[in-house]
């Protein structure tokens, strides 16, 4: 099941209280399982959402939100709006989601790039932390396939454009592209969208470019690696940025870093991909003008002709991998199915055995006899649920959550007496009871023979 908050209905003001830190996440994690029971879960956060695929027995979507939304509450002393939120109750439409998701189709910059990073990123803090259960293990499998899929089949993702390589465009597009050379760069925070604006960087031809980040070592490796010159931290945090003409901030877990910046006579532009906002809005003035992530993301309004081509492509591999899902879960639910099955027939006949006086010479043979005949009614069941039975007997529910199976009807519509579509009767104990004594006496004829 699905819980979520995102740009396709929340403004950045409101996400900005939901983005988490992996320690707030870890925190609300235990705070899930703790309250709803939750068996297991992957947080995904972004610039752009804040999301929360789960699997539960008996908690639902809204419960789930609801204690988000208590957890944010209490970070930040304010009060939300639980409108804003996008709720999903079932797997298959969840799964549908995160695959759209995890391929840019969901995306403010169609067919985004830096998403699937993002996602396996809180794939593997699952991973480490043992949260993921067997459902959205095979859920987030199918988004790795079909991610790879879409790039080996399509050139949907040769047009994409991700918001590290719009901020640069958008810092060319400010100062003018015969500018750039005179002019100084400074990107903020060593994360994956930083590094994605140092990758981006030899396409424009800024003058000088420093990167600055908290954790000096991460700054000194990217410098390095790109070849760019290392900023102080200390300087960012005293609000030193004269030398600079762009800013580009990236950094995690700073709202309002920048707070107030010195007017001075010549242009400045600053770019604020974080979530929460690090460049506080009051900047702006005359010589300052501050973008936020949202206001980058508008700014890209161009698809390519292959991206737009390649779109239905992309549809029908999604689609394929929701049948592919989808099929699997079905065969998921009728093998949990048929474990409860076999449980109940097993008490069928040990209470048929013990009011009718059946049964082999001792309590062993007894149980031996009956786990033949379970299994073999087990095997009637499977057959029945895999033909054309099992749409009108279960099609409603199979491969939905709510898989509640009426133990009466499915045991009696799964054996082999009678018309599985009738309803229980007497015949249905009656005949397990002479099955029940037919196995016995084959089973006591069989022994002794063994026996001679």
């Amino acid at each position: 099941m699905y819980v979520g908050i995102t740009h396709e209905i929340a403004p950045v003001a409101e996400r900005a209280y939901f983005a988490l830190s992996l320690e707030q996440k870890e925190d609300l994690t235990r705070k899930l399982k703790h309250v709803l029971s939750i068996r297991s879960l992957i947080i995904l956060t972004t610039c752009n959402r804040t999301e929360i695929y789960f699997e539960s027995d008996k908690a639902t979507p809204d419960e789930v939100r609801d204690v988000l939304l208590s957890f944010v509450k209490n970070l930040h002393d304010v009060e939300l709006d639980k409108t804003y939120f996008h709720l999903i109750d079932h797997s298959v439409g969840t799964i549908n989601h995160l695959l759209q998701v995890a391929n840019g189709l969901r995306s403010t910059v169609i067919g985004d790039k830096q998403i699937i990073t993002q996602i396996k990123e809180a794939y593997q803090q699952a991973l480490q932390k043992q949260n993921q259960g067997s459902l959205l293990e095979r859920a987030f499998q199918a988004v790795f396939r079909s991610h790879k899929r879409v790039y080996a089949e399509s050139l949907y993702k040769q047009g994409s454009t991700s918001t590290a390589y719009s901020s640069l465009k958008m810092a060319e597009d400010f100062f003018g592209k015969q500018e750039l050379k005179n002019l100084a760069i400074l990107v903020v925070g060593a994360g994956q969208i930083s590094e994605d604006v140092l990758r981006y960087l030899p396409k424009f031809q800024f003058g000088s470019v420093f990167i600055s980040n908290r954790t000096s070592e991460k700054a000194e490796s990217l410098a390095k690696k790109y070849r760019v010159n290392v900023y102080s931290w200390e300087h960012v945090e005293n609000g030193d940025f004269i030398d600079f003409d762009v800013v580009i901030t990236a950094v995690s877990n700073r709202k309002h870093l920048v707070d107030q910046v010195e007017e001075t006579t010549k242009k400045r532009l600053w770019i604020d991909l974080a979530m929460p906002s690090k460049v506080n809005a009051k900047v702006e003035n005359r010589s300052n003008k501050v973008y936020n992530i949202d206001e980058v993301t508008r700014h890209i309004n161009s698809v390519s002709d292959a991206q737009l081509k390649a779109i239905p492509t992309v549809e029908a591999i999604l689609k394929e991998e929701l049948l592919r899902f989808t099929d699997w879960l079905e065969k998921d639910n009728i093998r949990t199915f048929l474990r409860a099955y076999k449980h109940q027939v097993r008490q069928h006949l040990l209470e048929a055995a013990s009011r009718k006086q059946i049964g082999a010479q001792d309590t062993d043979d007894t149980e031996n006899f009956i786990e033949i005949l379970a299994n073999k009614l087990v095997r009637e069941c499977a057959k029945i649920l895999n033909s054309g039975f099992r749409e009108e007997l279960i099609s409603d529910q199979i491969g939905t959550d709510n898989f509640i199976l009426n133990s009466e009807k499915n045991a009696y519509a799964c054996s082999q007496f009678g018309d599985p579509r009738k309803p229980y009767s007497e015949a249905y104990e009656k005949n397990l009871t002479e099955l029940l004594m037919d196995v016995s006496a084959r089973y006591r004829m069989l022994r002794l023979k063994m026996i001679e």
